[in-house]
């Protein structure tokens, strides 16, 4: 399929989302104030209205005569669900319109550039290259052991449920951290945590402020590629490991094109967009918003 038609069926697309988006912002609006909290004791379910943020939170019990309450809360989560969802895609095809711009930009690098085309086929620029040598340059990629991947791989299983004594562990044990550019850490979260952007600042700073269990740039392997991921966490509600990138420079072209790279990974690896990969994004004239980050953590952890 050509890009041209790619981008005629997204604008089609754009279309429907921003028709769902108006419509779902209508349903919101006359929304209940507060959530929905389920909790689940002896194999029967319970359900409160949760009023309130994390300093002045105020959980209401609903009782079988009034499960009315309890849908209509229910519909305003997944209505938050879709409606993040919906914006999320609606995004990323603004982005793809935007810097793709019908144009076969990854075929065009390589025809324009051969040094380029030489290294990407062969690892190298020199063909006669042998396959000992091939190897060796492969090699150096590898920054980590085999030993080391298996133990990380399994340590930050995405289909892990935790324990409340190995979450314990887990937030006090040491771990292989970022090692790049740490003279960028310099926004203070608190004594042990330093940051590199205010927006990760934030981020970081609700999640303690909520209690969740975080590591900052912790590296895990991902198809034997060893990656440091914004915030890996513990989810209070299903005991699993999710992911949180934010995207800080998304209307930075080369910075889109990596991170794009980069997302598909997580989904072949089993971190799903909107499932247990959070993504957050930003432009010089979109900030991060506090409480934007506030209802992400509600809807996916509390």
């Amino acid at each position: 399929m050509s890009n041209n038609r790619i981008i005629d069926e997204f604008k089609v697309r754009k279309a429907y989302l921003e028709r769902e988006i108006e419509n779902l912002n209508k349903k919101l609006q006359s929304a209940p104030e507060g959530r929905l909290q389920i909790i689940q004791r002896n194999n029967k379910y319970y359900f409160y209205h949760v009023l309130g943020g994390a300093n002045n939170r105020k959980q209401i019990f609903i009782s079988k005569n009034n499960i009315a309450e309890a849908q209509n809360l229910a519909l305003k989560k997944y209505n938050k669900q879709k409606l993040y969802e919906y914006e999320n895609e609606l995004k990323g095809i603004d982005s793809y319109i935007k810097y793709a711009g019908g144009k076969n930009i990854s075929e065009e690098m390589i025809r324009d550039n051969g040094a380029l085309s030489m290294l990407i086929r062969y690892g190298t620029v020199d063909k006669n290259i042998n396959e000992i040598d091939k190897k060796e340059i492969a090699n150096k990629y590898i920054n980590i052991n085999e030993i080391d991947k298996k133990e990380i791989a399994n340590k930050y299983n995405n289909n892990k449920v935790f324990t409340p004594n190995e979450i314990a562990k887990w937030t006090k044990e040491p771990f292989l951290s970022n090692p790049n550019h740490m003279e960028n850490l310099n926004i203070k979260v608190t004594p042990e945590l330093y940051v590199r952007s205010k927006s990760e600042a934030i981020i970081a700073t609700k999640l303690i402020e909520y209690g969740i269990p975080f590591r900052y740039e912790c590296g895990i392997i991902l198809d034997d590629l060893q990656i440091f991921p914004d915030f890996t966490i513990i989810s209070p509600r299903d005991y699993k490991i999710y992911i949180w990138e934010h995207l800080g420079m998304v209307d930075n072209n080369d910075y889109f094109r990596k991170n794009t790279n980069k997302i598909w990974r997580y989904i072949e690896c089993g971190y799903i967009p909107t499932y247990n990969l959070i993504l957050s994004y930003e432009t010089k004239d979109f900030i991060l918003d506090v409480n934007y980050v506030q209802k992400l953590i509600e809807n996916y952890f509390l």
